[in-house]
């Protein structure tokens, strides 16, 4: 729960890139020496960055998602 809360506070600050680069170097150690399987926890990773772009205070991917539908 703490590494979900990590990602998704983080990935409404930063970008997936940047998140990334800060943080599997820490993590991923920590993830595999409690068994967990690597593959799993990239697409963990990948998963709660996104949701925390979804969410404010920038939500860079629904300003993203609305940019085609903003014409007038």
């Amino acid at each position: 729960m703490a590494i979900m809360t990590l990602y998704i506070l983080l990935g409404t600050f930063l970008d997936e890139v940047s998140t990334i680069l800060i943080t599997v170097p820490v993590t991923l150690p920590l993830i595999l020496a409690i068994g967990f399987d690597g593959i799993w926890f990239a697409i963990f990773v990948t998963v709660m960055c996104t949701i925390g772009l979804i969410g404010p205070p920038t939500g860079m991917r629904v300003a993203v998602w609305a940019g085609p539908f903003n014409r007038r």
